[in-house]
């Protein structure tokens, strides 16, 4: 979602100018045997296929740091590999696991990348497909190896842990997987839309079931829970992200599964304004020493939203320490990246500094002004168009 700004090249010109306990389900059954691949296979309806038998063996969490696979946790079946159990939900469109959500204050983000890392290691073994995919085309959204599998982090519920999509890619029409932590357990929260991508409102645990805006006549769906609202597309399609990014991440790319996981969970937006810019945490673009000179510099480096929509502008705006910037246009494209200089105080704003912001070709792009608000916050002005760093 966001771009890291090109520090390194930047830096030089600024130099020269001066400046996992068990849920049980019943909705879910593996099929495969034990001599070769292991499937999760997602039943909108729930219950046993006739003639199998109970196995109820699960062992496995995160605490449990011996393996680095996942089982597999149904009411029919079990696979015990080591680290971290799944629980598979329907995975239905409009519908979900009906068990309680179990709170999960106790645990962190780091849990939950370890939980993920351990279940996406030995996915190939066991991939979660869609049953009724199955039933209706006769199809599987099976995958055929790692390459067709994509995956990130999203922040779907309201809480500080983060939820992972898996979308299998096998298939025109597969389905985006969402799976949670229920306790110290991955769980299946659903399966949503086709051809690999869906809309989600961040930290609402809603989920648009369509790979495409604006959708008409469709339904928001509570994922791990089946409640329905309505979708209204002119007010609501500012208000979804969607859940995969331009720039996929696959399994086959992927060597080192926590370091990607934990990126992933920085990048991931935590909310999104009211003109669908994503907001996420901008300590990457803070953290390092101020190399910024000009009246309230310490106040740039961050991301500023921008607040009406009344002038043309970018979405948002990236700032780092060093003084480069990223203007996005909207949530896919990049307007322009280059560097900041300060110019002089404000002739209007007694508190006020005006910076110049250049490309990277030395091309001046725009100009802005900063200073306090009046409400302890600083603001930027682009010539009426207003920024701030709250987006929420």
């Amino acid at each position: 979602m966001r771009r890291k700004l090109a520090v390194m090249l930047f830096s030089a010109i600024l130099l020269l100018v001066g400046g996992c306990g068990k849920q049980e389900n019943t909705d879910a059954e593996i099929i495969g045997g034990a001599d070769g691949p292991t499937s999760v296979v997602l039943m909108p309806g729930g219950g046993e296929k006739p003639g199998e038998a109970d196995s109820a063996d699960v062992t496995g969490s995160i605490d449990d740091q011996k393996s680095d696979s996942a089982d597999v946790t149904t009411s029919t079946n079990v696979q015990t590999t080591g680290q971290a159990n799944v629980t598979a939900s329907t995975g239905g469109r409009m519908e979900a696991a009906d068990e309680p959500t179990v709170v999960n204050e106790a645990l962190t983000v780091s849990d939950a990348i370890r939980c993920y890392a351990g279940f996406l290691k030995n996915y190939m073994d066991k991939p979660v497909v869609y049953q009724p995919e199955i039933d209706e085309w006769g199809e599987t959204d099976t995958p055929e190896s790692a390459e067709d599998v994509a995956f990130t982090l999203v922040y779907l519920n309201d809480d500080e842990l983060p939820e992972l999509a898996v979308a299998n890619g096998s298939a025109p029409w597969n389905p985006v997987h969402l799976f949670g932590l229920s306790g110290q357990d991955v769980r299946e929260l659903g399966a949503y839309s086709m051809y690999g991508q869906s809309y989600y409102r961040p930290k609402s645990g809603y989920v648009l079931p369509v790979y495409y805006l604006p959708a008409y006549d469709d339904e928001l769906v509570k994922a791990g829970s089946g409640e329905t609202t309505i979708f209204h597309a002119e007010d609501d399609s500012m208000t979804m992200l969607p859940v995969f990014g331009p720039e996929k991440t696959f399994l086959a790319d992927t060597k080192d599964l926590s370091e990607t996981l934990r990126r992933m969970s920085e990048d991931a937006p935590i909310g999104i304004t009211a003109l669908g810019a994503p907001i996420v945490d901008d300590a990457y673009l803070t953290q390092d020493a101020l190399m910024i000179v000009g009246m309230h510099a310490e106040e740039i480096p961050g991301i500023w939203y921008l607040q009406e929509n009344t002038l043309p502008g970018a979405l948002w705006i990236e700032f780092d320490t060093v003084g480069t910037f990223t203007a996005h246009e909207d949530r896919e494209y990049v307007e322009a990246t280059g560097y900041i200089i300060y110019r002089e105080p404000s002739p209007l704003l007694s508190d006020g500094g005006i910076y110049d912001m250049f490309t990277s070709d030395g091309t001046l792009y725009r100009s802005f002004e900063i200073a306090p608000d009046g409400e302890g916050c600083f603001g930027m002005n682009f010539s009426g168009a207003v920024y701030r760093k709250e987006g929420l």
